[in-house]
């Protein structure tokens, strides 16, 4: 069977998580789409539809996408939140071989259609209309898809005990090397534990499930971590509840990071802290948006940093690259310093994005690519206009006498 991901045409709705990623790659109760999909149909060819910009990188992370002519073949809808539960209900449809359109509230969810030589020609832009026309039958899909940037965080929270559930043993599950220290507390009470291969976890930590923790984390000292996703690589400290790291990201020091997303690259300087609750107790808004959550911090673009003490009010949505000093009021778009009441808010320059960027994955024992560097100089050209919007100027980083 050949599976088809595909990028809808609200991509959009997600940046700036979408900039740098397709929805497939978003990590959210455990596990993305593509790893889950990989994982539940492990004798499938998988492919995938991405805008044009993207295309490059996501090669590079997961391989070369070809479309090979086959009996059978699966679209599936990027934006479909990570369930396993019904990526299992959908193998179950499957078996029956009888072709079938999925529909979520008047979305595609999933097309399950014999194969035919138009599908080797499809384009990103095109697919869900041309899928649309297929003359299969339709079904009801309760499938959960990432429409508002909060519901990736809200959905982690949703799926994550489940997904841990299906996915792994009771309990606490250790990988391969893995190196926990003496005084290490578990609860397991409200969800499994997943500890990944190679992760150290320093004395005197406490980890409350469902909690996953991906391969070669390093976990600190006195850290309190709580129904939470920890992509790889990643080093954290300090307080965690109810979030989620994306990968290859630092928060080593004391602060809390609570009902919020961070994506790859990040930093969080020490004292960095995220509110994730109004003072007057009511609906936090995002992106101008009522999210009807009363718990919701902020989403942090990749290979944005923050400096020491650096505080983040409810809600707000920090781009790709940015970096952020002392109280962040207001939405940061990509590629900004910003400073706030400590002075004026400047842009940070593609050529010290490059630059910092090669530093970064060196300390991790990458190698800066042609397709890394064209994947920052494609969100620097997308986001000008939103730097402009919020009166963004060029120049020298300079704080306030």
């Amino acid at each position: 069977m050949q599976i088809i991901l595909f990028e809808n045409d609200r991509v959009n709705a997600l940046y700036p998580i979408t900039l740098t990623r397709p929805g497939f790659d978003i990590l959210c109760g455990g596990t993305t789409l593509f790893d889950l999909v990989k994982l539940e149909f492990p004798k499938a060819n998988i492919t995938w539809l991405v805008r044009d910009y993207l295309a490059k990188v996501i090669q590079q992370k997961h391989g070369r996408s070809v479309i090979k002519a086959d009996k059978k073949v699966l679209f599936l809808d990027a934006s479909l939140a990570p369930s396993a539960a019904e990526a299992r209900a959908l193998e179950a449809r499957i078996k029956s071989g009888k072709n079938f359109i999925l529909n979520n509230k008047g979305r595609l969810a999933a097309v399950f259609i014999d194969y035919q030589n138009e599908i080797k020609k499809l384009k990103q832009a095109d697919v869900e209309r041309w899928l649309s026309k297929q003359k299969v039958k339709n079904l009801a899909a309760r499938w959960p898809r990432f429409e508002h940037l909060w519901e990736i965080i809200t959905l982690n929270n949703q799926l994550l005990r489940s997904n841990l559930e299906l996915l792994y043993k009771p309990g606490v599950s250790k990988g391969r090397d893995a190196s926990l220290a003496k005084h290490v507390l578990f609860d397991a009470s409200a969800g499994p534990i997943v500890i990944g291969d190679n992760v150290e976890i320093a004395p005197f930590v406490n980890l409350a499930g469902p909690l996953y923790i991906g391969h070669n984390c390093k976990i600190r000292e006195f850290s309190v971590i709580k129904a939470a996703c920890l992509g790889p690589f990643c080093k954290v400290g300090g307080e965690v509840e109810g979030s989620i790291i994306q990968g290859y990201s630092n928060k080593q020091h004391y602060g809390v990071l609570a009902h919020s997303y961070v994506g790859d690259w990040v930093n969080l300087g020490g004292g960095t802290t995220v509110s994730d609750l109004k003072n007057t107790y009511g609906h936090v808004k995002m992106a101008g948006q009522d999210s009807g959550e009363l718990f919701l911090g902020s989403v942090i673009g990749d290979y944005s940093k923050t400096a020491i003490n650096t505080a983040i009010f409810t809600g707000k949505i920090i781009g790709v690259n940015s970096a952020l000093f002392g109280f962040v009021t207001r939405d940061a778009p990509s590629f900004t310093n910003y400073l706030g009441q400590l002075g004026e808010n400047v842009e940070f320059s593609l050529d010290q994005a490059i630059k910092v960027q090669k530093i970064v994955l060196a300390r991790r024992n990458l190698k800066q690519t042609g397709a890394d560097v064209e994947l920052l100089k494609n969100v620097f050209k997308m986001t000008q206009m939103e730097r402009n919007k919020a009166g963004v100027k060029k120049g020298k980083l300079t704080f306030n006498k």
